[in-house]
């Protein structure tokens, strides 16, 4: 065979079926993932109880 006949190398095939519909499951995931993982604000240390009541104001 000559360098004429030869088929050019090819890097990569395309995905299958299965390949592709795994692919886009697993960057829906990721999606989802990084909208449930926001930081949120952190609520301030409650003070450790004292060993008596608080009032809060009524009866």
């Amino acid at each position: 065979m000559s360098n004429r006949e030869r088929k050019p190398l090819t890097t990569m095939r395309p995905p299958t079926r299965r390949a592709f519909v795994a692919m886009i499951g697993a960057a829906a995931a990721a999606i989802a993932v990084r909208e449930h993982t926001t930081p949120t604000p952190i609520d301030p240390p409650q003070r450790p109880w004292t060993g008596s009541t608080r009032w809060i104001g009524h009866c």
